[in-house]
């Protein structure tokens, strides 16, 4: 059986390095998200401390992605599907081309193991409807599904109602 701990690490740092990882979120969000916590918990673990003084973001990915190996948690096709709808997101809001989309989407396709799809359906699908991207389109759909799932992680995991909610499960989880 999985415990707090477990599942607030394995629900939230994911959610916080994928979406620096494509930079749906910026190094100052992720950096005042861990200053929060620092100052909301008597002792934080080195990580969150460590994270707090990221100057670059290859700084927070590293330490990030570090805690993610150190706690088991797995690069898998459920963190491939979060940056796919962070790069969904990022395009939706008019922050990146659709090159940019379709080089962020099949790199990371390409780089975790996807639950039902592979480099070459999103390859195809891509040379097949863009650009510009048809949201009624199966691309589309498929995309704007990561997306709104990508959306409600990172509104969880970056809302103070929640944090406040689950405030004792952080506190153990991110204690020493």
């Amino acid at each position: 059986m999985i415990g707090f701990r477990d599942a607030v690490m394995k629900s939230i740092l994911p959610i916080l390095c994928a979406s620096l990882d494509t930079k749906f979120a910026s190094l100052p969000s992720v950096v005042t998200w861990a200053e929060n916590l620092v100052m909301r918990i008597p002792e934080p673990q080195y990580w969150l401390l460590e994270l707090t003084g990221s100057r670059t973001t290859d700084d927070a990915l590293r330490v990030l992605k570090q805690k993610m190996v150190d706690e088991s948690i797995r690069f898998d096709d459920q963190y491939g599907a979060l940056c796919v709808g962070f790069w969904y997101l990022r395009f939706a809001r008019g922050e990146i081309t659709y090159s940019a989309l379709e080089g962020g989407v099949t790199d990371d396709v390409d780089a975790y193991p996807f639950d039902g799809f592979d480099i070459e359906y999103f390859h195809a699908q891509f040379g097949r409807f863009g650009p510009p991207l048809d949201p009624d389109s199966e691309l589309g759909r498929i995309l704007r599904t990561y997306g709104e799932q990508a959306e409600r992680s990172f509104s969880y995991a970056f809302s103070d109602e929640i944090l406040a909610k689950e405030r004792p499960i952080l506190e153990s989880a991110l204690q020493g």
